[in-house]
């Protein structure tokens, strides 16, 4: 996957209000983003795993743990009958 670095000044109060370490800060918005562009149904299910690089079993857990409403369309469906299909199990 193609990266592109982007630099952010945030005020100091919005950095405390993440609550993370500093080592891991850039994590946490990570994930905050993404998590945010999947709860507005930007990117899929699916995607938004891949962008954390975890499973989708561990992004399951993910959005239980942050009370973000799970959200399952056509185009995810799509995405598993086809990783099945790659797999052979369809």
């Amino acid at each position: 996957m193609e990266m592109v670095d982007v630099k952010l000044q945030l005020p100091k109060d919005l950095v405390k209000a993440v609550e993370a370490p500093n080592t891991q800060l850039e994590q946490v918005l990570w994930q905050k983003i993404v998590l945010e562009l999947y709860r507005e149904a930007t990117i899929s299910f699916g995607k938004a795993a891949e962008l954390l690089g975890i499973t989708k079993w561990e992004f399951t857990d993910l959005l239980k743990e942050k009370e973000v409403p799970l959200s399952y369309d056509e185009d995810d469906l799509d995405e598993d009958l086809q990783a099945l299909r790659d797999l052979k199990l369809w």
